[in-house]
């Protein structure tokens, strides 16, 4: 007869409040449930055994790389993960969802899932939906990190790179090979709009080059339109 985690988990609740030796006590999460077979923690993806000492309990093998050792009444912490950016999320964290840019607090961590206290209630999803840190985007919606690379339309088309960002201000420093210089996140954008100019460029004419294959640009734009008016109609 097959034995499920729940009804594992029910016996060992049972045996729980009636063997533990005095003295002891058993393994308890930060938010006051117990430790279960199959839980995971921050030094052990799966528990599957529970040790206990004269001074304290561990779980699974006492050879276990990362081991580590619990006095009895000490908080077992859920498992850390990560979010978007790569930083370590735990519970009591201030994160921003990337799907609606809600702001809230982790309450707990399962895994790689995580749940958040928002005003409007709660959220959970995977912890690569959250970041530490409110998002700025550009004009076109594209949310800057630094180091990203991102282009400056309102001053000849300026590729740039995002050395620094103002989270609270939406300021970004940006780098080019001209200069540095601080501007407001909705005046960047992470892809040029599209116009006849650059579609001729991106033909491979070099830039200041007005001719291709002895096609005038002007007349290549005029021509162009033309051929874009009478496959609209």
């Amino acid at each position: 007869m097959e034995i499920t985690k729940n009804e594992v988990n029910e016996f060992q609740r049972g045996v729980r409040e009636r063997t533990v030796p005095e003295g002891m006590s058993w393994p308890m999460f930060e938010d006051g449930k117990a430790v279960a077979l199959g839980d995971a923690t921050e030094d052990c993806r799966c528990v599957t055994r529970i040790c206990f000492t004269k001074k304290g309990f561990y779980f699974n093998s006492s050879h276990r790389k990362g081991l580590r050792r619990y006095r009895y009444g000490e908080a077992v912490r859920r498992p850390w993960t990560l979010d978007a950016d790569g930083t370590k999320t735990t519970a009591g964290d201030m994160v921003w969802d990337l799907a609606t840019d809600a702001k809230g607090t982790v309450s707990e961590v399962f895994g790689d899932v995580i749940i958040v206290n928002v005003n409007e209630g709660i959220v959970h999803g995977p912890a690569t939906r959250f970041v530490h840190e409110k998002p700025v985007y550009t004009r076109d919606g594209f949310r800057i990190v630094e180091g990203c690379e991102v282009f400056y339309p309102d001053y000849y088309d300026l590729r740039v790179t995002v050395v620094r960002i103002d989270h609270d201000t939406d300021a970004v420093l940006c780098k080019s090979k001209c200069d540095t210089r601080l501007l407001p996140a909705k005046r960047l954008v992470a892809k040029l709009p599209d116009s006849w100019e650059r579609l001729w460029f991106d033909m491979g004419v070099a830039d200041g080059d007005d001719r291709m294959n002895g096609i005038e640009k002007d007349e290549f734009i005029r021509r162009a339109i033309a051929i874009a008016k009478k496959a609209a109609v």
